[in-house]
This record gives structure tokens, C-alpha cells and sequence, in this order.
């Protein structure tokens, strides 16, 4: 069965596929070029067999068939199936398949650079630093003691006790301290013994040594004394007695021998000699030979007492006298000498025995050291306080259980009052510009990060702490609901220095500096053609996102994100 199509309806779907078949043509349709080709082919044989007469209409209707399909997708249409129709006016006719239009090859688009519209926008400058809780008040123990130090622990109060004044915060083993207080005792005995002896030969000898002196002296002068009546007197006395007795010697011979003649002459003129007269005799003759041996024994004596006893009694009386004077001029130095020694001893055991005494006094006051007790209420914390830290508690946690040891001098705990506080912190060199006495900022503790505490800066150091580090003491106001802050506990703080609502603000990449001067600010700005123009500006403060604009821009300026290609 077929229909009729009317002609006005087949030009319209004539004019509708060829449309179809250019737009497929183009790069986003390529797949779809192939069927609308084939619809375009079987509407231009249709349209061949149409009147002449039907041009002018067929022209207008094209015309708005045109203007409707300008809005029409252009996804590839579905093959449409051949429409036949009855025609008797004449046989169709097959048509030429037509060609394609080309279209030229699209030139690449040069490319943008980005860009940005200047605008008002918020200007917030925040700083923030790390901050600590610190106690106003708080004191440090450290055990100074001046004499003993071995410090072993027997017991310690645990880290974060809090305790009252005079509480035992800390117990340490007095034993080997207790021995050397015994041993210390009994030596200041024996030296006080020592002393008392040492005193009394002091003044003993005070009193013998000028006897001492005296007899020296006296000694001396009568060795001179003798040494000159031995040579003056005494030695030539010696010689006659010598000569004296040798001679005496030889006369009592020669009076024993003319006794003897004169006897035997006497008995030899009376021709009977009587037995006592034999006796007589004879003892006479034993007593010139008893002076002959006296004599002979009295010239070896003098001969020896010359050759011999008399030259070394020469020497003795001399050496005598030099041994005398060496001894005196010995005395003279040594007896004083002895004194001031004894003296010096006997200042020696008075500075010993006082020395002793006063390490037996600091002994016994380290001896008190050893039980310590808190000086006033507050938390006990373990080692000292750096900048409202408390760094060395974990590892003062091991020298203070029992058996461990601590230092003299070194601070082991510190009791601190939790209340007032302030709070610690550093504040950069770069930041002082903008932070000074009485700036004002916001404190949010680690442990409680919903909480926000005022805070104003009270002191800032002259000097540095360290390089490009300054100190600073922040005031900060605790209320009762805040007790669970502690001194030592850390926060962020928070400061604003500078806020604006409206500054003019661009990126800080569409700023430029020239290479020669940092301070020669520019940008690049669309004129009314689009093309990129160099303006020098003025910049106020600026942040890692913001450059604030204060003069050379207005807002609404359309500014290139980065340098032309032919900068």
C-alpha cells in the first residue's frame, strides 16, 4: 500500500536531511557522516522529480527550515527508510550522487594567559606562636650540700602531688654520712688531745729555750777560756812537769846508788858481816835497780807524752774549740728556729682542729639536708621549670625512686602554685613589627581547643634569647571554670595585627618586581582591547594569598596571572 506525500512535505524533508548530512561533516560528527550521505542521496533524487514552478517557495521555506535547525543537537541522526511515492506525470529519473562541501582546516586557538579581577576582600594578618602555662609562683629544690655528696634515694613524693608546707617531699639514705660523723668525731678527739700536748712543749720550750741560750753562750766563752790557759799555761807547765820527773827520776837513782856504795863500803871494812847487815844491803841493791826501771819507764813516758800526748792534747783543745763554736752558732740558729716551729705546729693543729670542727658542723648540717620538706602549699614537679616547661620530669622520674641518686646543686623538684598564671613564649624578630607591649590576642590550650583566653603581651626582652628568638611574658586571665589548665601545660596563641574588610587584594603572583629594585612594584592590566599594559603599584601588607593593592589599581581591573609571552 502506498501513500501520497505531498510535495510542500517532501521539500521539507529534503531541506531537513541535507542539513543533517553538512552538519555531520563536521569533527564532532564523523561517526554520523556516513548515513545522513545516504539520506541526502535518496531526497536529492525526490527533489529532482518536483516542478519548476515550486523554486520560490522551496527558497523561503528553506530559508526558516535553516533558522530552526540552528538549535538542534547534533548527534548523529537515525538512517531514515526510503519513502516511496506514486507519480504519473513521468518515470524517475536517477540523479547524480552529490558531493560534500569541504570545509578548510580551523587554525589552533591562540592561547589565554590567566587572569584575575581585581576586588575587595578581607585582609587578615594572623600570627601564631606556641606559648606556655607558667606559674607565678613557684620554688625550686636543690640540696647544696657543703661537704657530703652522695645523695641516694630511700623515697620521693610522685610527680603532680600536691602537698602542704612542711610535708617530707623527699627522703635520702643518712647511713654512710652517719659513719663519716663518727669517724669525724673521734679525729676531732685525738686532735684535741694532740693540741693540748703540742701547747704545753710550746710553752716549755718558750721558757728553756734562752736557758738553752744562755749556756751555750756560757759554753763557748769557756772553751775559749780553756783553749787559752791550755796554750799559755797549761802545755809548758806539762813540759817541766816532764822534764821535772825525769829528772827527779835520775836523782832519786843516783841517791839510791851512792846509798848502796856507802854501805857496801861500810861493811867491807869490818870483815864479819851479820846477817842483818846482808839484808840491808840487799835491799838497797833492790832499790837502785827498782830506780833504774822508774827511770827507764819515766823516759819512755816523757818521750811519748813529747812525741805523742801532748801534740793530740794540742788538737783536742783545739777541736774542742771549733766543736764549741760550731755548737753555739747551731744553738744561736736552731733554738730559735725549734721555738717558731713548735709554734707553727702548734698553729697548724688550731687551723686543723678547726677545720675539722667546721666539717664536722656542715656534715652535720647536710646531715639535716637529707630530709626535705616542701617550703609552701602547692604540685609537686619533677626537675626544673625551662620557659613554663618541665622537660627533665620523665627523666628525673628514674633518679628519684629508691636506690636512685640526684646531684648537689641540681634542682630536683620544683613546688609550684597553680595560681596566677602567665604565659611563656617566644615571639620571632620577624614578628615585632607587629606585636608589641599591650597587643592582644587569643589563647586556646592544647588539652581544651574550644576554650579561647584573652591574652595581652607584658614583657618583651631587649636583647635576644637567641638568635632571631626574643622573650615574652603574655597576661592571661584564668576563671574558676579553667582549673584544669596547669602551669606547664602548652597552647597556641593566636594575634590579629592588622584586619581590613575592604583592601584591594590581588595574588601574589600577578605582582612583579623589577630585577634591579625589589621595592618597583608592577602589573599587568587588560586595556580596553584586551592587550596586557605594564602600571607600576603601591603594595601595603601582604600574606602567603594576598598582596594588598593601595595604589594603581581600581577594583574591577582584569590583572594577568603571570608575564606576557613577549615579556
Amino acid at each position: 500500500m502506498y501513500f501520497r506525500i505531498p510535495g510542500c512535505l517532501c521539500l521539507a524533508l529534503t531541506l531537513f536531511f541535507g542539513v543533517a548530512a553538512v552538519q555531520a561533516k563536521s569533527p564532532d560528527s564523523e561517526k554520523a557522516a556516513v548515513p545522513a550521505a545516504s539520506a541526502e542521496k535518496k531526497i536529492e533524487k525526490k527533489k529532482s522529480e518536483k516542478k519548476s514552478g515550486k523554486k520560490k517557495a522551496e527558497k523561503k521555506k528553506e530559508q526558516s527550515k535553516k533558522d530552526e535547525t540552528k538549535n538542534v543537537d547534533k548527534k548523529p541522526e537515525a538512517k531514515t527508510p526510503p519513502v516511496q511515492t506514486e507519480q504519473k506525470s513521468a518515470p524517475p529519473v536517477k540523479p547524480s550522487p552529490a558531493k560534500a562541501p569541504e570545509q578548510p582546516a580551523a587554525k589552533p586557538a591562540k592561547p589565554t594567559p590567566p587572569t584575575y579581577t581585581v576586588k575587595k576582600d578581607v585582609l587578615k594578618i594572623q600570627i601564631e606562636i606556641e606559648g606556655a602555662f607558667e606559674a607565678e609562683e613557684m620554688i625550686e629544690l636543690a640540696l647544696q650540700p657543703e661537704e657530703w655528696s652522695s645523695l641516694k634515694v630511700l623515697e620521693a613524693v610522685p610527680h603532680g602531688t600536691k602537698v602542704k608546707k612542711g610535708d617530707v617531699v623527699l627522703k635520702l639514705d643518712p647511713e654512710k654520712l652517719d659513719d663519716v660523723l663518727t669517724d669525724v668525731r673521734r679525729e676531732l678527739q685525738l686532735m684535741e688531745i694532740a693540741l693540748k700536748e703540742n701547747r704545753e712543749e710550746l710553752a716549755a720550750r718558750e721558757k728553756t729555750t734562752p736557758l738553752d741560750l744562755e749556756a751555750g753562750q756560757r759554753g763557748q766563752r769557756n772553751a775559749q777560756e780553756d783553749q787559752k790557759y791550755y796554750f799559755d799555761i797549761a802545755r809548758a807547765e806539762a813540759l817541766k812537769s816532764a822534764d821535772y820527773y825525769l829528772k827527779y827520776m835520775k836523782n832519786s837513782l843516783e841517791y839510791e846508788r851512792q846509798e848502796l856504795a856507802e854501805l857496801e863500803k861500810m861493811y867491807k871494812a869490818d870483815d864479819l858481816v851479820e846477817e842483818t847487815e846482808k839484808i840491808v844491803l840487799q835491799r838497797q841493791r833492790d832499790r837502785v835497780e827498782q830506780m833504774e826501771f822508774y827511770l827507764h819507764q819515766e823516759e819512755i813516758d816523757r818521750d811519748r807524752f813529747l812525741k805523742y800526748t801532748l801534740p793530740r792534747r794540742d788538737e783536742q783543745v783545739t777541736d774542742a774549740m771549733g766543736r764549741q763554736s760550731i755548737q753555739w752558732q747551731k744553738a744561736k740558729i736552731d733554738l730559735p728556729l725549734a721555738l717558731d716551729q713548735k709554734r707553727l705546729e702548734v698553729k697548724k693543729l688550731e687551723v686543723h682542729l678547726a677545720r675539722t670542727r667546721d666539717k664536722l658542723k656542715k656534715l652535720e648540717a647536710d646531715r639535716k639536708l637529707l630530709t626535705v620538706v616542701a617550703p609552701m602549699d602547692g604540685y609537686v614537679y619533677y626537675g626544673k621549670c625551662r620557659r613554663g616547661r618541665f622537660n627533665e620530669s620523665a627523666g628525673l622520674a628514674e633518679a628519684l625512686r629508691p636506690g636512685g641518686g640526684i646531684s648537689p646543686n641540681q634542682v630536683f623538684m620544683t613546688i609550684v602554685n597553680s595560681r596566677p598564671v602567665f604565659l611563656r613564649t617566644v615571639l620571632s624578630e620577624a614578628n615585632l613589627n607587629d606585636l608589641h607591649l599591650g597587643s592582644q590576642g587569643i589563647a586556646v590550650p592544647t588539652a581544651l581547643p574550644d576554650l579561647r583566653l584573652p591574652v595581652t603581651i607584658d614583657q618583651i626582652g631587649a636583647v635576644p634569647m637567641m638568635p632571631g628568638n626574643f622573650d615574652a611574658r603574655l597576661d592571661v586571665t584564668l576563671e574558676a571554670k579553667d582549673k584544669m589548665i596547669m602551669p606547664g601545660m602548652g597552647c597556641k596563641v593566636k594575634f590579629t595585627p592588622y584586619l581590613k574588610t575592604d583592601a584591594l587584594v590581588v595574588p601574589p603572583k600577578a605582582v612583579f618586581s623589577e630585577p634591579e629594585d625589589d621595592d618597583d612594584r608592577y602589573v599587568y592590566v587588560l586595556d580596553g582591547q584586551g592587550k596586557p599594559e605594564k602600571r607600576s603599584v603601591t603594595v601595603g601588607r601582604e600574606t602567603n594569598q594576598q598582596v594588598e593593592i593601595r595604589k594603581g589599581l581600581r577594583a574591577g581591573d582584569k590583572i594577568l596571572l603571570e608575564k606576557p609571552k613577549d615579556e
